[in-house]
């Protein structure tokens, strides 16, 4: 039986945070989640790496401080994956939030970002809002304009948990929880593998309950005390477009106190996001209602009507759930977006900390938190690999042999490929590139510009084992690919993928 010091469970954006920290702390670590890394909540977001300018209204000061922080650590580790963008918000006659108190919020949002802040907001004269061609001008007062950020979500969740893979830790998807119990000083964890459908046991001191939107479910069965506050789960979905109808970032105010915004993103238009309180029990596959489709589409079509929107023109809808801390309220907007967790100590010395709620800009930190309280208790067994908040994600770091296999690809086909293979997995190009070159079978195409070589990296270093792992969290060529291209990915997936 394999024996570690932490078990994190759950491979959302939380959990592959605390395995990446908990790795460089020197923890003997492993990590298990039971789908794909970032399949439900981690990859239904925003898109957005944000201070969270509307918690401003709220007074939550030290949410969006913090976040502005890490916005810039996140910045700074994964400069591919994490880009600045500016956002617009307009303002009309008649509108719940005046222009002033907009501008009081944008000046506000400056001062905590301070010296972490990426351009300063300013409210757009006349000419610069006659740039934007594609905002509805009648009842137009002002419009504010700050920034942030995008994030690729699925992918950030990917290569933080392969970070904690490089510092040592024990990462796996397709690897469900099954029970925990006591012996002694350890809690021996149940696990079982859908690769090859075994169960296998290990042994923890410290067990993290990182489940998202399961964590109450997985804490029943590890414990009998009872967790306070609680979570309610809160459905958004969102829009994805083709189209070029939008050319700037928009956080619009529609009547009613949400907030939607329009932003391009990866080539797209993303449109979201709506707030419903979710009760159903299948927490992976949310189904969005046709109310929130509906509202919107009326949203973007109120803001832009002279490049509006029909439901035929949705590319993709991805419908999520946020566990959020439940203190009561009545408004699901208004609901803190903070990270809570709670530790329990049992007779034995083991240790069990449950999760709840966050967001993923701040998930290194809470993270951090996490591990420090860890430490407090029980001792590393490794030296530390370094600060997280430093040391860049995998895709950041430069391959060592790029030079020569820039030189080695010099009048091969595969040098009009490798633009794709950087501008998906960024460093990942490399291992492509070696796998490209040195094995010439790899070089067949299964669908356009997507060839044997790229499948074989995507299966062996980013762990797919779906051909949806590939279409829509590792890239976004589903909406690139014809039916018949992904059936051939499909079919070649099933022949290579790694079955331990």
């Amino acid at each position: 039986m394999k024996e570690f010091q932490v078990v994190v469970i759950g491979g959302g954006i939380n959990g592959a945070g605390l395995a990446r920290e908990a790795a460089y702390r020197g923890f003997k670590t492993m990590l298990v989640e039971q789908g794909d890394f970032a399949q439900a909540t981690s990859s239904q977001s925003s898109k957005l790496i944000h201070g969270g300018i509307r918690y401003l209204e709220q007074g939550r000061m030290g949410l969006v401080f913090e976040a502005l922080l890490e916005r810039k650590r996140l910045l700074h580790i994964a400069p591919h994956l994490v880009t600045p963008l500016r956002f617009h918000i307009p303002v009309y006659q008649g509108d719940q939030r005046p222009a002033w108190m907009i501008g009081l919020g944008c000046w506000l949002y400056d001062q905590l970002a301070g010296g972490r802040n990426l351009e300063a907001s300013h409210r757009l004269t006349k000419a610069e809002i006659s740039q934007l061609g594609e905002l509805k001008k009648e009842g137009l007062k002002a419009v504010f304009a700050y920034s942030d950020a995008q994030v690729f979500d699925a992918r950030l969740t990917l290569e933080t948990a392969l970070s904690a893979s490089d510092a040592g830790a024990e990462v796996h998807n397709q690897m469900a929880f099954v029970a925990a119990k006591r012996d002694q000083d350890r809690f021996i964890v149940e696990l079982k593998n859908f690769r090859n459908g075994t169960r296998l046991e290990v042994s923890t001191q410290v067990l993290i309950n990182a489940a998202g939107a399961w964590a109450p479910v997985l804490d029943k069965q590890i414990t009998a005390k009872p967790k306070r506050p609680g979570l309610k789960l809160v459905r958004g979905i969102h829009f994805l477009v083709k189209t070029g109808a939008v050319n700037h970032g928009f956080l619009t105010l529609p009547k009613g106190g949400r907030i939607v915004f329009v932003l391009p993103w990866q080539g797209y238009l993303l449109i979201g996001t709506t707030e419903s309180l979710y009760e159903g029990e299948d927490r992976l596959h949310i189904p969005p209602s046709e109310e929130e489709k509906e509202y919107l589409l009326k949203v973007y079509n109120e803001y832009f009507p002279n490049q509006p929107l029909d439901p035929s023109q949705i590319l993709h809808t991805y419908s999520g759930v946020r566990p959020l801390i439940d203190l009561g309220e009545a408004d699901l907007g208004k609901m803190s977006r903070e990270a809570h967790w709670e530790s329990e100590f049992f007779a034995g010395g083991q240790g069990y900390w449950a999760l709840f709620g966050g967001k993923i800009t701040s998930y290194r930190a809470f993270a951090e938190q996490i591990i420090s309280e860890v430490a407090k208790h029980f001792g590393p067994l490794g030296p530390s690999k370094g600060d997280t908040a430093q040391h860049p994600l995998p895709g950041a770091l430069l391959p060592s042999d790029a030079e020569s296999l820039r030189a080695r690809l010099k009048g091969d086909p595969a040098l009009a490929l490798k633009d794709q293979w950087v501008r998906r997995y960024a460093s990942g190009w490399a291992w492509i590139a070696r796998r490209y070159l040195d094995h010439p079978e790899t070089q067949t195409l299964l669908a356009r510009g997507f060839c044997l070589a790229e499948l074989t990296y995507l299966v062996e270093r980013e762990k797919v084992w779906e051909l949806e792992d590939i279409l829509l969290r590792r890239s976004l060529l589903a909406f690139e690919f014809t039916q018949d291209e992904k059936t051939l990915i499909g079919q070649k997936l099933n022949e290579i993928r790694v079955r331990p």
